[in-house]
């Protein structure tokens, strides 16, 4: 289930127009030190807004899912991720 934003109100005419705007989401790709991989992996999983962490072959070692509210929130949670011991560098892929 989509959750919004208060309605942002555009009056193009009469009568006003409302668009919602929805909620961050995001796909964060995260890249850590060899052999912290677990830990990091835990730590990510315990954030607040974090739905899922999971390790991955390929470019980057784990994804993490991430539902906030508001974009403030979202902007909290990955510099968080960025602080986690073992955290090299982190790449966001915002849900459109």
């Amino acid at each position: 289930m989509a959750r919004w934003l208060p309605a942002l109100s555009l009056c193009l005419g009469n009568p006003c127009a409302t668009i919602h705007l929805a909620m961050p989401k995001a796909f964060i790709m995260i890249d850590v030190v060899p052999g912290s991989e677990m830990r990091v992996q835990e730590a990510v999983s315990k954030l607040a807004g974090v739905k899922m962490a999971y390790r991955v072959t390929g470019e980057h070692d784990l994804i993490a899912f991430v539902d906030a509210e508001p974009y403030e929130e979202f902007a909290v949670i990955l510099s968080t991720i960025r602080t986690i011991e073992g955290v090299r560098d982190t790449d966001s892929h915002l849900v459109l």
